[in-house]
């Protein structure tokens, strides 16, 4: 809308003659509709990958709790990276994505993924345990960082070991451990992790597993204005994307139950 907006003020001017050219004409039309169905990770790929990896060793639960972010918290691989370790409250069960890092400089605040318990909401338990043991990793492996110093961090020389593709030798040039992982990085990850589980990488990337949150979250039927605050957008109609294909998808859904399948149904008669 501020686009087509500047270019018709900008084309008034050219009209009045108040501008020689009309430097509107070789601007491109935006689209909101080219690509309307959200290209997420498929289900199948991301249950691979999470149990591929393994929860016994720092890279594992690092790695897990990344992916946790990315895809049931719909964070950005440039929010997730910017993340300090104060920025996780498990008490409250919420990240915060501060406006700095987030792509709309606004700040907001993300749930861990929640559940039901004797009709009360509560983070799911083996999400905390997951964030529990990641910041106890963090500690005993980085003591020198602080709460306002990033989350998630490199493991030192060896962090590549257990997740390199078959034949291929561990990186001798990774980063020392207790630097703020970068977004290269986690992208290398999810395609190494993807390769190692016999999932497609072209399927595993942070903006897919964005939209996994994006998809699954419209299918289940969370509200557009909820969705839209977790997930940053400024303007509804993004976040709509998500609700017209989820929509879709539900109608397929209440297509292939037929549930008047087997009922007596009598019509209007002719």
């Amino acid at each position: 809308m501020a686009l087509d907006a500047a270019k018709r003020f900008l084309l008034w001017l050219h009209q009045e003659r108040l501008i020689p050219d009309d430097i509107t004409a070789g601007v491109k039309k935006y689209r909101l509709d080219k690509d309307p169905e959200p290209r997420a990770t498929p289900s199948a790929d991301l249950e691979k990958i999470l149990s591929s990896l393994d929860l016994g060793t720092p890279t594992g639960v690092r790695n897990t709790a990344m992916i946790h972010l990315m895809a049931f918290c719909g964070l950005r691989v440039s929010e997730l990276v910017g993340l300090n370790a104060n920025d996780l409250s498990m008490e409250e069960g919420r990240i915060r994505v501060r406006a700095e890092t987030s792509k709309g400089r606004r700040t907001r605040f993300v749930d861990l993924p929640l559940t039901m318990c004797e009709g009360k909401k509560m983070v799911r338990p083996e999400v905390a345990g997951l964030m529990a043991s990641w910041l106890r990793i963090r500690s005993e492996t980085c003591p020198q960082l602080g709460e306002e110093e990033a989350l998630f961090v490199t493991l030192g020389p060896n962090q590549w070991s257990r997740l390199t593709v078959r034949g291929e030798e561990p990186d001798p040039h990774s980063r020392p451990a207790g630097e703020r992982i970068k977004t290269d990085a986690v992208r290398v990850i999810l395609k190494r992790v993807a390769v190692k589980a016999g999932a497609d990488p072209r399927l595993v990337t942070p903006h897919r597993l964005r939209h996994y949150f994006g998809l699954t979250s419209a299918m289940a039927g969370v509200p557009t204005t909820a969705l839209m605050r977790a997930m940053g957008h400024r303007s509804p109609i993004m976040t709509a994307r998500y609700s017209e294909f989820a929509d879709s998808q539900r109608r397929w859904a209440f297509a292939r139950a037929d549930i008047t399948k087997g009922i007596r149904i009598s019509g209007p008669s002719t």
